[in-house]
């Protein structure tokens, strides 16, 4: 299906100049939505489109003309749902679904993906899949709206300590650091390996994700980067038209858009977030890292 109207025609649109490769790039990323949409659906489960995706559906229809990927959020439970999905019933190539238990990286998000294709960030590896990417978000119970706000935030942060700086950590907590998880567990897990870290974080939020009436994505949480939303902006949804088909927003998507952009009627060039990111829809990134490997040898 082309999901990109014109695919192989440079066009200006809102005064940018979309090329004929971006928009090819553009077509992957909706094949990609198109895989989630069928899980999700034959699944019963919920995803939204967000950030800048959620933009470009209510202003422009479709991608944000400077924009280069599509970002949905799902709920924290159906989340971990799809990922068991996932597991259970396989992906057919070239799809693959990237979590820090299915590759290489450490992410703490969900990057569905196809292989055949080149979103590379790091020339320097082949350890882990590099194709177009789609954003899966899960956003999680924020303190700010929970009973147990300071209790939570802090259980948060020892868990993101204890993996990111473990052996830091396991001194601290020698030298009788005072935390809210006993350190018995605490040291226990500074020892395991990071992906039985990983897991239990993700338990552990999926069992708090009640706690809470807001919700925000977990890591900008924690360094200030993202304020809190109510969980009722995401409680009924509404389709929107996007390129040549409809996707599926929070109905207080106006509420989102105000809190997140402010005047987000004015049109504002950003930087993209995934600059040195060199994208391809017809390399795949094997051959694309291979090629840069050459290249710089004969330099």
């Amino acid at each position: 299906m082309e999901y990109i109207k014109d695919i192989y025609r440079d066009e200006i649109r809102d005064g940018f100049l979309v090329t004929a490769d971006r928009k090819k790039i553009w077509q992957v990323e909706m094949e990609l939505l198109e895989v989630l949409d069928r899980i999700c659906r034959r699944n019963g489960l919920r995803y939204f489109v967000d950030y800048g995706t959620l933009l470009g559906a209510v202003r422009h229809r479709g991608f944000i003309p400077w924009d280069d990927d599509i970002d949905v959020v799902m709920m924290r439970p159906d989340y971990e749902r799809l990922k068991l999905v996932i597991a259970k019933e396989g992906l057919k190539e070239p799809f693959f679904f990237q979590t820090a238990h299915t590759d290489n990286v450490a992410i703490m998000i969900g990057k569905l993906m196809n292989k055949n294709t080149s979103g590379v960030q790091d020339f320097s590896t082949y350890r882990y899949c590099q194709g177009i990417f789609l954003d899966i978000w899960p956003l999680d119970a924020a303190p700010e709206g929970a009973a147990n706000g300071e209790e939570l935030k802090q259980c948060y942060l020892e868990l993101m300590y204890a993996i990111m700086a473990p052996d830091k950590c396991f001194s601290d907590l020698d030298g009788r650091l005072t935390t809210r998880i006993n350190a018995q567990v605490l040291k226990k897990f500074c020892q395991m390996p990071f992906r039985w870290q990983w897991g239990e974080l993700e338990k552990f939020l999926e069992r708090h994700f009640a706690d809470s009436d807001q919700v925000g994505l977990f890591t900008l949480m924690l360094n200030g980067r993202e304020a809190a939303r109510p969980k009722a902006w995401y409680r009924d949804v509404v389709m929107l038209p996007f390129e040549t088909i409809e996707v599926p927003a929070p109905a207080c998507w106006q509420e989102i858009l105000d809190s997140e952009y402010g005047d987000w009627h004015k049109f504002v060039k950003f930087a993209s977030d995934h600059n040195g990111t060199v994208f391809s829809a017809d390399v795949p990134y094997k051959e694309l890292i291979a090629a840069h490997r050459a290249d710089s040898c004969e330099k």
